[in-house]
Formats: C-alpha cells, sequence, structure tokens
C-alpha cells in the first residue's frame, strides 16, 4: 500500500477513511514523525506571531519613552547624577504605586518602608525582593555612560535585531520539545483508551497501530489549540472538550478499519 505525503496527511486525517487503514496497516513509527511535522508547524506559527508581537509592544514602548519625562541619569566614574530634582519617584501605570526611587544626593533613609522595588543613589543601586530583603550594588569606578529615555529607546531599537529572533527560536524549540513529550504521553494513554473501542467495534488492532491512530486522533485538538493559542482565546472546561474531541475521533478513525485488521 502506498503511503500518503507527511503534509497531504494533516488535512486528509480529518476525513479520509482509506487513511486511517493506511495508517494503521503501515505507519508504526511513521506516525511519530507525523507527529514531530504537526506539531513543528503549529509551533513555527506560534512562535512567529508571538515574536511578532513582542517586537510591536517593545517598538511601542520605546516610543512611548522617547516622549516621557524620565530623567536622564548621567554617571561619571562610579558616580550617579541627574537634572532631574530628586528624589525623583517612577510609579506604575497600571498598580499606580511607586517602583522606582531616583536620589542621587542620598536624602533617602528609609528605602526598607518604602515600596519601591529599587534605588537609585549617587554611588550605589538597592535592590528591595518580595520578601523584602535588599541588596545594594556599588557602580564600577569607571563607569562612564548616560541613561535616560532617548538611550533606553536606541538600546530597544538595536538590540531589536538580535533579540527577535533569539525568541523565535527559544519559543519554537521549548514549545516543540514540551508539546512532544507531553503529546507523546498522552498518545500511550489514549492508545489504552482505542483497546476497549476496539473491544465495542469488534476490530483486531495491535498496540503499535491505536498509537498511530491515536496520533491521528489528536490532529484536530493540536490545530484548534494552536489557532485559539495565537488568537489568545480560551473557554471554560477547554481541556475536556479537548479530550471529548480526541475520544470521538479515535472511535471513528477505528470504527474506519475492517473488523480483521
Amino acid at each position: 500500500m502506498a503511503r500518503t505525503n507527511l503534509f497531504l496527511s494533516i488535512p486528509k486525517s480529518l476525513y479520509s477513511g482509506t487513511m486511517y487503514r493506511e495508517i494503521a496497516e503501515t505507519w508504526h513509527g511513521r506516525s511519530f514523525l507525523y507527529l514531530l511535522l504537526l506539531l513543528l508547524i503549529c509551533w513555527v506559527i506560534i512562535a512567529g506571531v508571538f515574536t511578532v508581537k513582542t517586537h510591536i509592544a517593545s517598538r511601542n514602548f520605546a516610543q512611548t519613552l522617547s516622549t516621557s519625562k524620565l530623567p536622564t541619569i548621567n554617571f561619571k566614574k562610579g558616580v550617579a547624577s541627574t537634572k532631574a530634582t530628586t528624589p525623583y519617584y517612577i510609579k506604575d501605570a497600571v498598580l499606580k504605586k511607586t517602583i522606582i526611587i531616583i536620589d542621587t544626593k542620598n536624602k533617602i533613609t528609609n528605602f526598607h518602608q518604602s515600596k519601591a522595588t529599587i534605588l537609585i543613589q549617587k554611588r550605589s543601586i538597592s535592590i528591595k525582593d518580595s520578601m523584602g530583603k535588599i541588596e545594594q550594588y556599588f557602580y564600577p569606578k569607571k563607569m562612564t555612560v548616560d541613561i535616560g529615555p532617548k538611550q533606553i529607546q536606541s538600546f530597544i531599537y538595536n538590540s531589536g535585531m538580535w533579540l527577535s529572533p533569539l525568541i523565535f527560536i527559544i519559543i519554537l524549540f521549548g514549545g516543540l520539545v514540551i508539546s512532544y513529550v507531553y503529546r507523546v504521553i498522552q498518545i500511550i494513554i489514549y492508545a489504552l483508551i482505542g483497546k476497549l473501542f476496539c473491544a465495542i467495534l469488534k476490530r483486531k488492532l495491535f498496540y503499535e497501530s491505536l498509537m498511530s491512530l491515536a496520533i491521528i486522533s489528536v490532529t484536530p485538538v493540536i490545530i484548534i489549540s494552536t489557532i485559539l493559542l495565537v488568537f489568545n482565546i480560551s473557554y471554560p472546561f477547554e481541556f475536556l472538550s479537548y479530550f471529548l474531541i480526541s475520544m470521538i475521533y479515535l472511535f471513528f478513525i477505528i470504527k474506519a478499519n475492517p473488523k480483521k485488521a
């Protein structure tokens, strides 16, 4: 029996009884290559969309910085200064609370009582963790640089050239590896459920064949979940619905095979 091309198998897996019989008879290990190809296509789409969204968000943030009133901090031989009146408080736009204090004249002495998490002073920067523990870091004595909205904007624009491909690669390979392992474990369980369906439908299929058919049964779920993830859509009992869809497909896929397979 001639094998269907793996790329063509993806759309045909949604409806073709002939291909279901082909898979049960001849695919076996090839079905795991099919799963890898399907997940790779999905994660290329997901990684591409999220990389573009991240790039646009960073550009918008950089554009906002260019029109903001944030002060520029001048570092000269490890000593910080600014033309702004200090202490200068930077607040979170959403939570409306101070997150950064710029205090180059060292007026702040009660940082531990403040809700801010970062204190920039004349010769050091202090960072407070979620437990209230404060770590103080002194600037290098050779540090001579200006840091302000324009510098940050320029850094975001320049880093975008290498950061976007890096984000794409991390999402792609991280998501692909995790999802592949998850799906393989899922397939092992679904193939066992397939044994029950075989008993009900009076089909005789080897466990290897059931694993291949179980991979095909999750194809619609993988496609649907990819679309929902790209458009940031979720709904109640989402994973339960995925399970039910896969079981319905698996039942009819097994039924498409002859009684004496």
